[in-house]
This record gives structure tokens, C-alpha cells and sequence, in this order.
């Protein structure tokens, strides 16, 4: 079989990557510190929500997704005394589980690995999911992560 095609490109969340798992873990992580150390209790999917709602503010406008992370944390604490210390320590623990735990959808690097045996591979993402601190970078000829855009 003959083929004009040269190059196969792919999203990360959700394609490569089980972003949803990953991103729920890193939450519930803060949830927890949240709990524990400032005796806020606010459950992970109110911190996802608090994101979102912060992030349509921003709509049309480039901003990055830690920005929008931090800004909802602040927002969570809004009326905490301790408010920048533990925002600091929120995204610490949650920078370090997001970007420090690599899932991969099933089969995804097998995939992967194959293919580009024959052809050459570009990830595009709008995202931050970032293939080559996932260990994989190197399957890649062309990356692209749309938070070096913002």
C-alpha cells in the first residue's frame, strides 16, 4: 500500500494521556492539605469549578494555566489569614502531582512506538501535558504545548 502521508499528529489529554485521572488526583491532594492545614473544606470538584468559572472571566484573553490554578486557589482562601502561604504550598502539591505522575491511556505508548517506525509524529496540544517530562518526548518530532503560546 502506498501512502502520501508523512507526519500523524495527536492531542495529549484524553488521547495520550489520562489527563482526567491525573488532574482529579492532583485536586484531591489539595482538597486534603486544604482540610488539614487551613481547615478549609472545599472538595476537589469545587476547586475544578472555581477554576473554570475564573477561567471564563478570562475569556478570549491569553492566560496560562497555572494562573488560572493559582488564581483559584487564592479565590478558595479568599478569607484565609495564612491566604499566600498556603496558595504556595496548594500549588506546590499540586504542581507536583499534575506534572510529576504520568498516565497514559491504555496502549497509548505501544501505539505510539510503532508508528513512529514509519512515520513522523507531532504532538499538538492546547494543553500543558507535556510528553517529555512523561519520559516519551523523544517519539516526537514536532511538540507543541499551547500554554508556551499563552
Amino acid at each position: 500500500m502506498v501512502t502520501d502521508i508523512q507526519v500523524i499528529s495527536f492531542d495529549a489529554d484524553q488521547t495520550l494521556f489520562d489527563f482526567n485521572r491525573v488532574m482529579r488526583e492532583a485536586l484531591q491532594k489539595v482538597s486534603l492539605f486544604l482540610a488539614d492545614e487551613a481547615k478549609v473544606q472545599c472538595e476537589w470538584q469545587e476547586l475544578r469549578r472555581t477554576r473554570d468559572r475564573i477561567e471564563r472571566r478570562f475569556e478570549g484573553q491569553a492566560v496560562d494555566m497555572l494562573t488560572l490554578r493559582r488564581l483559584s486557589f487564592e479565590e478558595v482562601l479568599s478569607d484565609h489569614p495564612d491566604r499566600q502561604e498556603l496558595v504556595e504550598k496548594a500549588m506546590s502539591i499540586f504542581t507536583t502531582h499534575r506534572f510529576g505522575n504520568h498516565y497514559f491511556c491504555p496502549d497509548a505508548v505501544k501505539v505510539l512506538t510503532e508508528l513512529k517506525k514509519t512515520y513522523r509524529l507531532a504532538l499538538l496540544t492546547n494543553g500543558n501535558s507535556d510528553p517529555t517530562k512523561a519520559g516519551i518526548g523523544e517519539l516526537f518530532d514536532v511538540i507543541l504545548l499551547g500554554e508556551n503560546f499563552a
